[in-house]
């Protein structure tokens, strides 16, 4: 079901505190609050430090994969990984993600902030644009955005190298599609002010976002379906040609 709560508006947009005063909408906990108070003081420029965010899209396979091939109707779970590298610390992060619902139909979300990461309160769900008429583009595929996904500490948190597997998402395949070339499912810091990636010297990271592609095939029964109905016209243009 669309929520429609969970749209912003423009005053929020252009005031991202707005919405803490409202305590209908979506409330940062005091620890949050605090911590990007104190980022907003300290923090004057990006780090030159590395930060890798993955969709990982097929999590039993022990590596970060980023293609993953599903029949329709099949649902599947995707992992989100930060990856620190180099001299890399993560004291607080948030971000959105943005998926094809051309291909992908959502189905839950599970937020798992390892230790010392706590997640944020949430008082709202904040799943958006999730199908018609509330589809933006993105480009010319229309896109659904899963927001704040989030975690932090007063205290130091990991420091490279350090993998993180911080959400984990799950997903319905809709129709046959994409051929493993094009990205349909990517993080992003899609609310300035909000979502971003703080070290625990309080600088601004520059993370990179990797995204993930799907290809979608037919059900097995579709495909075995198609093959008896081409053995049968096959044979029907055989028996007339016979009989001609």
């Amino acid at each position: 079901m669309k929520n429609t709560n969970s749209r912003e508006t423009s005053a929020e947009r252009t005031n991202p505190l707005s919405a803490l005063c409202d305590p209908g909408r979506r409330i940062m906990s005091l620890r949050r609050f605090v911590l990007f108070g104190v980022i907003s003081v300290f923090c004057v420029s990006p780090a030159s430090a590395g930060i890798i965010v993955s969709m990982d899209m097929d999590p039993t396979t022990g590596a970060i994969e980023s293609h993953r091939v599903v029949a329709v109707n099949d649902e599947f779970a995707v992992d989100i990984v930060l990856t620190l590298t180099g001299d890399t610390s993560l004291a607080l992060y948030g971000f959105g993600v943005r998926f094809d619902t051309e291909e992908l139909d959502f189905v839950s979300r599970t937020e798992t902030p390892p230790s010392p990461f706590s997640e944020f309160d949430k008082t709202n769900p904040f799943v958006d644009n999730l199908g018609p008429p509330y589809e933006p583009a993105l480009g010319a595929v229309p896109f659904g955005w899963l927001q704040r996904f989030d975690g932090g500490t007063l205290g130091d948190g990991p420091v490279a190298p350090a993998v993180l597997r911080v959400a984990t998402l799950r997903f319905k395949a809709v129709q046959p599609q994409g051929d493993g070339s094009n990205i349909d499912l990517i993080a992003g810091l899609f609310e300035p002010g909000i979502d971003g990636f703080y070290a625990n010297d309080y600088a601004e990271l520059a993370p990179t976002f990797q995204g993930g592609s799907l290809t979608v095939v037919p059900e097995p029964s579709s495909l075995v379906l198609l093959g008896i109905a081409a053995v049968c016209v096959g044979g029907w243009h055989f028996r007339r040609r016979r009989k001609a």
